[in-house]
């Protein structure tokens, strides 16, 4: 298990996280806006050309449904075939309107509901020589990170990203709980589990909300989502299973010739009984972990009883026959999220 570490500096999403574009202009509709007094941010580019927003696209250029800006050329220029937005300079992008006139243009950039990925795109504002100026907004869709995978201990929460793409969910999803020190940076798309301890504020046994936050980077610009509840999850019950008995019974090996591998293989089947002295209170069920040779299985078993019954098929270069079997069990109190409890001592018995 590896733990992706990011900066803290750069990265770290707090709670009181400012909305994305917070100046956004409010309006009923993305229409053409000629109102002058509206272009309150601008920006001058090298040739000259004054790019002007109805919202700070200048200082935050995040926007998430339209654009609303004013082209203003230098004297004697002419747009041509310009400005235009897109991917790049033969991408054009639809849901734009333009209003040239003379050395002026009002625009308006639809982007809510194009279909449009989340990443940057382009303004190409006016054309010199080969030269074309081009301002760049960061198209934030983020997808909240309900595919996010969870697993809950006593005293550590398990997150594994491996659902969440970037083009959906951004380069990162922060998850934090409220009150407690507890912060959990995972980089979307990343495979393994990362876990987290639990802060002794938490306790186990005990429900938590957990927040989360997108986040995304480009050319050192950081984006970040709303704020938004992720999840309940429930901390495992601060208990360690006792293993009273394990019993094996019909045990049957069955030789045969593996033709991939040019040898002989053994299936080694049997059935595994084991008893705990107690269950954990409000379990549902137990994890058996099993382990042979150094390999190892588990098995999922339903139930509120102390008494468990699994079958069992290795297939292995050898009979398993007289080998001795560890079995170590955990229970779990909840569906979803496990809430497992520690792990029992590991108890040995011969096949």
């Amino acid at each position: 298990m590896k733990k992706r570490r990011v900066s803290r500096l750069l990265l770290i999403l707090a709670v009181t996280i400012a909305m994305i574009a917070a100046t956004a202009v409010v309006a009923s509709a993305a229409t053409i806006n000629k109102n002058d007094a509206d272009y309150k941010y601008s920006k001058t580019l090298e040739d000259g050309t004054v790019v002007s927003f109805t919202r700070d696209l200048i200082n935050e250029p995040v926007a998430t449904d339209y654009i609303q800006c004013k082209i203003q050329l230098r004297e004697g220029d002419e747009f041509g075939n310009y400005p235009f937005f897109g991917l790049t300079y033969s991408k054009r992008l639809p849901n734009q309107e333009w209003d040239k006139n003379g050395t002026v243009a009002y625009g308006v950039l639809n982007i809510k509901g194009s279909n449009l990925k989340q990443g940057m795109y382009s303004l190409t504002c006016n054309g010199d020589g080969w030269k074309n100026y081009t301002i760049d907004f960061f198209y934030a869709n983020f997808q909240k990170a309900t595919k996010m995978m969870i697993t809950t201990y006593p005293d550590k929460i398990l997150f594994n990203a491996d659902r969440l793409t970037r083009d959906q969910h951004g380069e990162y999803t922060n998850v934090f709980v409220k009150g407690h020190n507890f912060d959990a940076m995972l980089k979307n798309g990343w495979g393994e589990w990362m876990a987290t301890k639990a802060p002794s504020t938490m306790k186990p046994g005990k429900k938590y909300n957990l927040y989360a936050g997108q986040i995304d980077r480009v050319n050192n610009y950081q984006v970040n989502s709303k704020v938004y509840k992720l999840a309940t999850v429930t901390m495992g019950p601060s208990t360690k299973p006792v293993i009273k008995s394990v019993k094996i019974s019909n045990v049957k090996v069955k030789r045969y010739f593996s033709y991939n591998e040019g040898k002989y293989r053994y299936k080694t089947t049997f059935k595994m009984t084991v008893t705990l002295s107690k269950m954990a209170k409000g379990a549902k069920g137990i994890d058996l972990t099993t382990s042979v040779n150094g390999i190892s299985s588990y098995k999922t078993l339903k139930g509120t009883k102390n008494t468990y019954t699994a079958n069992f098929n290795w297939d292995m270069p050898m009979s398993l026959k007289g080998k001795t079997v560890s079995v170590k069990v955990k229970t779990y109190n909840d569906t979803k999220y496990k809430a497992y409890s520690y792990d029992s001592k590991a108890k040995k018995a011969k096949i």
